[in-house]
């Protein structure tokens, strides 16, 4: 099946298939091949515009103040959610990857979800990827359920008593990287994300996985 043939069976009628091309492609493809662009700056755009959908969502739906609003967003936007709706959708089978590159990781998938994302806004326009996002992601917003890293890991620092937990946050390029320290001295993890939310909640599951190891 081609491209602009999966895009028909997922109902998206699109006017500029070069846009979907881009979104599907990896850096390791087009770096091979040198007519094409990658998904990189779509991701970016995608990224934005899902935060601004599930946004609009939980105010509309949901009873929730702003600082469980900003917690459920995470989630609902982290790269293991965007697998799950990608998985829905089985675009993985349309990533265009580079001859070194066997299948694209959870990452990946992620990113290229965000870059659909961006492509049918850029595209179709706003009403058009609110429709995708409604039929898309929501019906699966209940799967997308993970564990609370940050207060899991505050909790187990606690038990032995009062502790010192700080997150300190700084941007590189359209990144932001947080780390973890104990007692301002000691870093227990660190994590990336496109916002500090999801930096965070990365740098909290790096902590939990290196306590368990």
């Amino acid at each position: 099946m081609e491209l602009k043939d999966y895009l028909e069976k997922i109902e998206i009628k699109y006017k500029n298939l070069e846009l979907y091309e881009t979104a599907f492609t990896h850096s390791s493809f087009s770096n091979e091949n040198k007519n094409s662009n990658n998904y990189e700056r779509l991701e970016f755009v995608g990224d934005a515009i899902l935060d601004l959908l599930v946004s609009i969502h939980l105010y509309n739906f949901t009873s929730s103040l702003e600082g469980e609003m900003t917690k459920l967003r995470a989630e609902k936007v982290c790269e293991e959610a965007e697998n799950i709706y990608a998985s829905k959708l089985g675009l993985n089978e349309f990533i265009k990857l580079g001859k070194g590159e066997k299948n694209p990781n959870e990452k990946v998938i992620a990113d290229v979800f965000e870059a659909l994302i961006a492509a049918i806004y850029l595209d179709l326009g706003l009403d058009s990827v609110t429709t995708f996002f409604e039929k898309n992601v929501v019906p699966y917003f209940s799967l997308a359920v993970f564990p609370d890293y940050k207060s899991i890991l505050q909790e187990i620092l606690q038990e032995k008593g009062p502790r010192i937990i700080k997150y300190k946050d700084f941007q590189v390029k359209d990144n932001f990287i947080a780390e973890i320290y104990l007692d301002d001295t000691i870093i227990l993890g660190t994590g990336t994300g496109k916002s500090k939310a999801k930096a965070e909640i990365n740098a909290a599951k790096d902590a939990l996985s290196r306590r368990k190891e």
